[in-house]
């Protein structure tokens, strides 16, 4: 009878922790104070920390003003739910949901990480895309790339001040700047991040010696900038650029001057003073209305930056330490044409290729050799057999946008590469994501992708890199997933994408004599690909678009635009 009563009572025990709910994970920060975070609904295992202040919030005089620490928070802080995103225009974002006191970091962490503080973890930042002028850390699944590390790291996302908040640029900005630097404010809050990472993440179990930075688009771009921007080196190890060479990481004060000066007078406003205390949601307007496509970034203010990231970085003037590993996607420009059939036809003809050419500065005989190596059959450039609705003139069009340089394709890519080897980058690793996704984890927001896609456009990896394949189509395109989180993890551990288990494609470093990188697609037969497929349809490739990307350096010149032409014919930046 003893025993049953005890199995009884054990059983009711089961149940009562079956039922309950789950504890809070707690940490204390060290000189900030206690910080409760929730479970992922993912997997109870991990822990997350959602709208942790990583920096005074910038409202009064502190707009305009390179961000100042937080300090202690008093009271336990709940860190349950995410904090509030940056100001934005955008028909998807809640304007309840937006403040310009913004400044909020995520750690995802491995629940039993917080009880070891021998066995500290690699760590990865993440920096939002959005081209300088919307995103949210909010938006991306932390939780789900420590899962599909098995969780082997720390996830850190974060906000970053945004558009006219971020990045407005002039020479009385500067001057009334703490630090004698302006148009730089929103990468400097990521550095502020970055250096609150360094201070307390090994108490989520991270190790602040191995840091990786890495983001998409303008993400990737800010990366750009980390690399050339000296006071950064020190807060990261290794660095991962998606989709981010799309011009040369900054533009010039004079540039930024003139947009301000636009600013300036949109907000009816004619001293800095005015600017200060103007209402937020003014500001917002006026920095649309002065620059309606959107075409926000960094500035050489000749203190945060004295040289464009790219140019910097040719010079040898960059973080030579850091590994680096960089990337596109096939068809990058799809994002930017699909959405715009009246400039764009889908039926597309000679006639208007060649319009859309000259509109984006190619000279006639520049005209010739374009088509010659995108509209010639024998030429030997490599389409899908499966073009969908598009022309083969619309395909040439939005190929040759791609592959400019700089650019968002493999010819940017490839031209970076080259750089960083040249300057004395220890190693650098290149990809080229291949796969049209056939489900939308996207929900609308990236145009192309979904059921019967046929192109692979810009920002279509990013949910692979964080390994969320529950929202992939299951099979071949899930599967791929996890695969890409596990590159990327085992490069933040060691710099080296194949230093974990579960890797059966060995990922080269690129090599310029060979431009060697790795395909990422699924496991089918697809164009482009000289070698076979091995694991997952993941392949070693050399050599991809040479014939297009050797064109497209004959281009450059010391008098380069900022962006590529194609880009600026589009009249906005890339996000």
């Amino acid at each position: 009878m003893r025993m049953l009563i005890l199995m009884t009572l054990s059983s009711f025990a089961v149940a009562a922790a079956r039922s309950a709910p789950p504890v809070h994970p707690t940490v204390n920060v060290t000189g900030l104070g206690v910080v409760i975070g929730s479970i992922s609904q993912s997997d109870p295992s991990v822990a997350w920390f959602r709208g942790i202040p990583y920096a005074a919030q910038p409202l009064g005089s502190l707009r305009f003003q390179p961000p100042k620490p937080h300090g202690p928070w008093g009271d336990p802080l709940l860190a349950t739910r995410f904090g509030k995103y940056c100001l934005q225009n955008g028909a998807l974002r809640d304007p309840e949901a937006m403040s310009e006191a913004c400044l909020f970091l995520n750690v995802a962490t491995p629940r039993d990480a917080l009880s070891r503080p021998a066995m500290l973890l690699p760590v990865m930042v993440w920096i939002h895309g959005g081209a300088y002028v919307t995103g949210a850390s909010n938006d991306w699944p932390a939780d789900a790339l420590v899962i599909a590390a098995n969780q082997s790291i720390v996830v850190v996302t974060l906000n970053y001040r945004l558009g006219v908040f971020g990045f407005a640029g002039s020479e009385e900005l500067s001057r009334a700047a703490a630090d004698g630097s302006s148009g730089n404010f929103g990468i400097a809050d990521q550095r502020a991040a970055m250096a609150w990472v360094q201070a307390h993440i090994a108490d989520f179990g991270g190790d602040p010696r191995h840091v990786t930075i890495f983001g998409e688009s303008a993400g990737g771009n800010s990366v750009l900038n980390h690399l050339a921007q000296p006071a950064s080196y020190t807060l990261y190890k290794h660095a991962v650029i998606e989709s981010g060479v799309y011009d040369t990481g900054a533009c010039s004060m004079q540039t930024a001057q003139a947009i301000y000066d636009k600013v300036r007078k949109a907000a009816g406003c004619s001293s800095l003073a005015c600017l200060v205390s103007l209402d937020c949601g003014k500001l917002l307007d006026a920095g649309s209305a002065a620059m309606p496509h959107h075409v926000w970034g960094p500035v050489v203010d000749g203190v945060a930056l004295t040289a464009a990231p790219t140019d910097a970085i040719a010079a040898g003037q960059y973080n030579r330490a850091a590994r680096v590993l960089l990337g596109s996607n096939r068809d990058e420009m799809a994002f930017f044409t699909i959405p715009y059939p009246q400039l764009y036809p889908p039926d597309m003809d000679e006639a208007q290729f060649d319009r859309l050419a000259v509109l984006g500065g190619y000279s006639q005989r520049e005209l010739h050799a374009v088509k010659r190596i995108y509209a010639n059959a024998s030429s030997g450039y490599p389409y899908p057999q499966d073009r969908g609705q598009y022309s083969p003139w619309w395909w040439a069009y939005m190929r040759a946008a791609t592959d400019a340089v700089p650019g968002l394709g493999p010819c940017a890519v490839r031209w970076l590469s080259r750089l960083l080897l040249q300057g004395g980058t220890p190693a650098v690793f290149a990809y080229h994501f291949a796969h049209p996704t056939q489900s939308d984890p996207y929900r609308g927001l990236v145009p192309g992708v979904g059921p019967g896609s046929v192109v692979v456009p810009h920002a279509s990896e990013t949910f692979y890199v964080f390994g969320d394949h529950a929202r992939l189509t299951p099979g071949a395109e899930a599967a791929l997933a996890p695969l890409m989180a596990r590159y990327f993890s085992n490069f933040a551990r060691s710099g080296d994408p194949n230093h974990g288990t579960g890797m059966h494609v060995a990922w080269p470093p690129y090599a310029t004599d060979s431009d060697r990188l790795l395909r990422l697609d699924v496991a089918s037969p697809v164009e482009e690909v000289t070698t076979h497929f091995a694991a997952g349809g993941i392949a070693v490739q050399t050599g991809l678009r040479r014939g297009a990307c050797d064109f497209m350096d004959s281009r450059l010149s010391a008098a380069r635009v900022n962006t590529s032409p194609w880009v600026a014919l589009m009249g906005m930046a890339v996000g």
